[in-house]
C-alpha cells in the first residue's frame, strides 16, 4: 500500500513521533535497514 502524506507548510513544530536507525531482519533476511519516519501534529493522509 502507497499513501501520500502531506504535512502543513511552515508547522515547525516538534515531532509527535520520530524513529531513526529501524533495522529488523528474520534469520539472515533482512527486510528493513536504517529506516527513519517522523510524524508530526497535523499531518494527514490523502487518500
Amino acid at each position: 500500500m502507497n499513501a501520500a502524506m502531506s504535512t502543513p507548510a511552515g508547522c515547525g513544530t516538534a515531532p509527535m513521533m520520530q524513529v531513526e536507525g529501524l533495522s529488523k531482519s528474520f534469520g539472515k533476511i533482512e527486510v528493513l535497514n536504517d529506516i527513519g519516519l517522523q510524524i508530526v501534529p497535523g499531518t494527514q493522509r490523502e487518500n
